[in-house]
């Protein structure tokens, strides 16, 4: 906790927004260790679960139809995603449907928009997100497929905001051309196969891994940790974003951040990261005017 600081952004060396506050924990953390036993750099396994697929959703039944219409194989993969989703068969196949159904628009990257001013969600529909990756070949239905080049995609922004830490270079194995390259000619549903997600990576490791890591259905997270910043320090949190850029400009909803900043509202996990990362952005914004300040004003 001693490395939060509220008025720092963990991503401001980017010409966008989007950091983590509890980043700056962890990159303290990170370089003090690789300063301590001399390492020249820092690996991390950022980009894994985007990489192997972790999905938990019926596209990958749309695929397998796709590629091999009615057969043992589909109905091999049905029971794969009932089993990982705990969704009823009648629920896979309507989701499935859904999504082969809907292949041919593409992948649509839809916006979070929870405390997102209705005035600044109407400017960004006129705008709807693109990016020539989510272009769909025609004649392809693997809304499956799709969705793994997308979380792809995703990942790149948090590689990008750790390409070194503290003068220290951060190296991010899993997200090499050759794996990707090879993880992106994997059919989906392999990567379910057995009622697992990432079944793929799982199998390569089996070998060099106990059943309890190969087998786990959970892992951890540093949720906790922010939750416990957000809790000490919840009334520096709602001055900041109450009284901040993004508010006082119309981005981020008042109402709605008055409601859930109340001592009395039992704060969600997902409003919790949400309003962490608004916190990061007024830090980033913060940051960025300064220096509009110091390069249209230098001092005599």
């Amino acid at each position: 906790m001693k490395h939060i600081d509220l008025n720092k952004s963990s991503v401001s060396h980017l010409p966008t927004p989007g950091g983590r506050v509890d980043a700056q924990s962890f990159d303290a953390t990170a370089v003090k260790v690789a300063t301590d036993v001399g390492a020249t750099a820092i690996f991390t396994g950022n980009g894994g679960d985007n990489v192997f697929h972790m999905s938990r959703s019926a596209r990958s039944l749309a695929d397998r139809y796709s590629v091999n219409g009615l057969s043992t194989g589909l109905l091999g993969t049905l029971r794969d995603i009932c089993s990982l989703t705990g969704a009823t068969a009648l629920q896979a196949i309507s989701q499935g449907v859904a999504a082969w159904r809907n292949a041919a628009t593409g992948y649509i990257w839809r916006e979070e928009a929870s405390f997102i001013a209705s005035d600044a969600l109407e400017t960004l529909s006129k705008t709807p997100i693109d990016h020539p990756w989510l272009a769909i070949p025609q004649g392809i239905k693997l809304p499956g497929k799709a969705a793994h080049v997308a979380m792809i995609l995703r990942m790149h922004y948090s590689l990008d905001a750790y390409g070194e830490r503290g003068g220290v270079p951060v190296l991010h194995p899993l997200a090499s051309q050759p794996i990707l390259e090879l993880c992106l000619r994997i059919p989906t549903w392999y990567q379910c196969d057995g009622g697992y997600d990432r079944a793929v990576a799982r199998k390569a490791f089996r070998q060099s891994l106990p059943a309890s890591v190969l087998e786990r259905r959970v892992k951890g997270s540093p949720q906790g940790f922010m939750f416990e910043i957000f809790h000490q320090r919840r009334d520096e949190v709602r001055e900041r974003l109450l009284e901040g850029f993004l508010a006082t400009n119309g981005i981020i909803e008042r109402t709605a951040l008055e409601r859930a900043l109340r001592p009395s509202h039992q704060t969600t996990g997902d409003e919790i990261m949400r309003l962490l990362m608004f916190v990061d952005t007024e830090a980033w914004v913060d940051h960025w005017r300064s220096r509009d300040k110091i390069r249209t004003h230098p001092p005599e």
